[in-house]
């Protein structure tokens, strides 16, 4: 596939996936989270996920986190101290 100046490579598309694949589930459930962080007070999350499919790994990753903040990718453990 092409298109005005990029390009894309596919090696496989999974047509079934929505037959084959779980999505992970969350300790703290499917709705919204809200956590409170105050300056100078460190504050800590464990965003636990399982994932229906047994051989299936989590893996987490956060995009635009503030300066200092960290998400494990193999916990979920986040942690933060504004």
């Amino acid at each position: 596939m092409t298109g005005p100046g990029r390009k894309v490579g596919i090696d496989s598309l999974n047509v079934k996936a929505g037959e084959q694949l779980t999505p992970p589930v969350f300790k703290a459930g499917s709705g919204d989270l809200e956590r409170l962080a105050y300056v100078g007070a460190a504050t800590s999350y464990g965003f636990l996920a399982t994932d229906p499919g047994l051989s299936d790994r989590v893996t987490y990753e956060a995009e635009g986190l503030p300066a200092g903040a960290e998400l494990d990718p193999d916990t979920g453990a986040f942690r933060y101290k504004p």
